[in-house]
């Protein structure tokens, strides 16, 4: 019984490995979203915006 219950917590601190592993990989992957500034009032907008979300102007 002792094996058997040594040998379960092996499997699962391996397991738990892996998938925190792959969490920690998943959370540290850079998210590379594209953006710009406007050009009437400065703030951040998506690089491939036609008008400014804050001001309306064209870009």
């Amino acid at each position: 019984m002792k094996d058997i219950a040594n040998t379960q917590a092996d499997v699962s601190k391996g397991a738990v490995k892996t998938v925190a592993g792959a969490v920690k990989e998943g959370m540290t992957e850079e998210v590379v979203e594209e953006k710009m500034f406007c050009k009437h009032c400065g703030k951040e907008i998506d690089k491939d915006s036609k008008f400014c979300q804050y001001c309306g102007k064209e870009q």
